[in-house]
């Protein structure tokens, strides 16, 4: 490494040594003297300090040409060049703009303090436009605006009159303008006052929510038999909430399974009816509205169009898989809670009840915004076929039992036997109160509950009955009890008891 004293003599050689440096520095040693002249102006304090040897030369660049490339250790001076000039020059330049600023804002100020006759003359004829665009029929409006030199009472501290909009475009009443929409709307409030919430509960327990319909003005009401079913199986109490607010107690009537159907009854005469409508004659895509009650939040509606007629589905009762024919596809949104609800068209008129929130392809995949709903013709048809035969529809096979839940072994069954019915097939195939069905033609109960992840074995009971009519023949096997004492102690016993059964047609109100 290079001392001082050696840079500076090499760095003496070389200019020595190279013509072109002895320009250069003729040429700095002008720019020199032009900088010293600026300089003298400078107070003492802001001299710059002179460049010595060991510096870099002003106008240079560090003197690497390709020839050297030195280090220094001390930070070296400002360059005597033209910067100045250059600093001098910008800082003039801010000066003026923030004077010129200045003044654009006392100017401005001042011109807003002053009382402008133009301005107000200016908001009084904007207020006499308004006026006479919408019917002058406001006086304050014509009383706080002012002409001259007068400001309007809206005015404070100088700023500028808000000039008032008449109100009277303003409707204080409905915010309908259509004839049409109004006419819907209309319609739509009686659908709203006949559907119903349906709550169901366990003693105080809550365990589930739907909706429905009414459809006589002393309290019939059209629901889902996957709503209302399993409370009258299972000795649940029944709420209906109208949409004014009021209880009542709800006593189930009749339904069926296949179709989804079931009647609900409230003591209550003066009651807000669904007006029937005839969905032979919807056409798909027409408006449709669908009114219930999702996820217990109360009755709402929805709106879509009919998507698609005469559509086979499927149906969850109690997780018994039901399958459907004829069906409503619609695209109004629906949830949980909305099945046993209305779905009526432009005309205020009841032509289905919404039963599923989801339709399903044959390979088994959800369709996205499809709801399902049974048209109010099968609705009509299954509801008259269980008021003429006294709650059940001919042609089904039907057992004819009470069932109830029994723990034995510590397993628990679903279908002990409680009752049976007189002149049923369970009667005629000799089963007994106290027996516990287990099996349908060698199908064990438990088992096939358990492969369908239905609930219980009553649900697979359900599910096997599907497929026998009136007229066939099958084997059930039932556990049958038997009782003895010995010693003060009493012992039950379980035999397995296989029996044949024909399925009769018969007035069935229980399974």
């Amino acid at each position: 490494m290079y001392c001082q004293d050696d840079e500076e003599k090499k760095f003496q050689d070389d200019e020595d040594l190279t013509p072109k440096a002895d320009e250069e520095k003729s040429e700095n040693d002008g720019e020199a003297e032009q900088s010293d002249e600026q300089a003298d102006d400078l107070s003492d304090s802001e001299q710059p300090k002179e460049t010595t040897d060991d510096e870099t030369p002003s106008g240079g660049s560090g003197y690497d040409n390709g020839y050297h490339s030195y280090s220094y250790n001390q930070t070296p001076p400002p360059k005597k060049s033209g910067k100045s000039n250059s600093s001098m020059t910008v800082i003039a330049v801010l000066l003026a703009c923030i004077v010129l600023f200045v003044a654009v804002m006392v100017i401005g100020i001042s011109r807003m303090a002053e009382p402008s006759s133009t301005t107000d003359n200016t908001s009084v004829a904007a207020t006499n436009e308004i006026s006479s665009a919408v019917g002058d029929q406001s006086e304050t409006t014509s009383t706080e605006i002012t002409s001259g030199s007068e400001t309007s009472t809206a005015a404070t501290n100088g700023s500028p009159s808000v000039v008032r909009i008449n109100d009277i475009a303003i409707s204080p009443e409905s915010t309908v303008t259509s004839d049409t929409t109004t006419e819907i709307t209309n319609l739509l409030a009686k659908c709203y006052a006949a559907c119903v919430q349906i709550e169901l509960y366990s003693n105080s327990t809550y365990l589930g929510c739907g909706s429905g319909v009414i459809y006589t003005t002393d309290g019939y009401i059209l629901t889902n038999y996957h709503v209302a079913g399993p409370a009258s199986i299972n000795g649940y109490t029944l709420r209906v909430i109208l949409t004014d607010g009021s209880e009542y107690e709800a006593a189930y009537v009749c339904g069926d399974l296949e179709e989804d159907v079931a009647v609900l009854k409230i003591d209550k005469n003066d009651c807000t009816a669904a007006v029937i409508g005839n969905s032979d004659a919807s056409v798909i895509g027409e408006t449709v509205y669908a009114i219930g009650n999702p996820n217990g939040v109360g009755i709402t509606i929805t709106s879509g169009v009919l998507s698609s007629k005469n559509k086979s589905g499927a149906v969850q009762s109690q997780n018994v898989t039901v399958p459907m024919s004829g069906m409503f596809l619609f695209s109004a949104p629906i949830n949980g809670g909305n099945s046993g609800g209305g779905l009526f068209n432009a005309k205020g008129e009841l032509i289905g009840l919404v039963n599923s929130k989801g339709y399903y392809d044959k390979s088994g995949n959800a369709l996205e915004g499809m709801s399902q709903a049974i048209p109010i013709a099968t609705v009509i048809k299954c509801v008259n076929t269980l008021a003429e035969t006294g709650g059940y529809i001919p042609g089904r096979a039907k057992l004819g039992v009470v069932v109830s839940s029994q723990s034995i072994r510590f397993t628990t069954y679903h279908t002990y036997v409680t009752k049976v019915n007189e002149n049923s097939a369970a009667a005629d195939a000799g089963i007994q109160v106290g027996d516990i069905i287990a099996a349908l033609d060698g199908h064990n109960l438990q088992a096939t509950a358990a492969s369908y992840g239905l609930i219980s074995d009553y649900d697979a009971l359900h599910y096997l009955l599907l497929d026998y009519s009136v007229g066939d023949s099958a084997t059930i096997t039932v556990l049958r009890p038997t009782t003895t004492s010995y010693m003060g102690y009493t012992t039950t016993t379980y035999d397995e008891i296989t029996l044949d059964i024909t399925f009769t047609d018969f007035n069935y109100n229980e399974y």
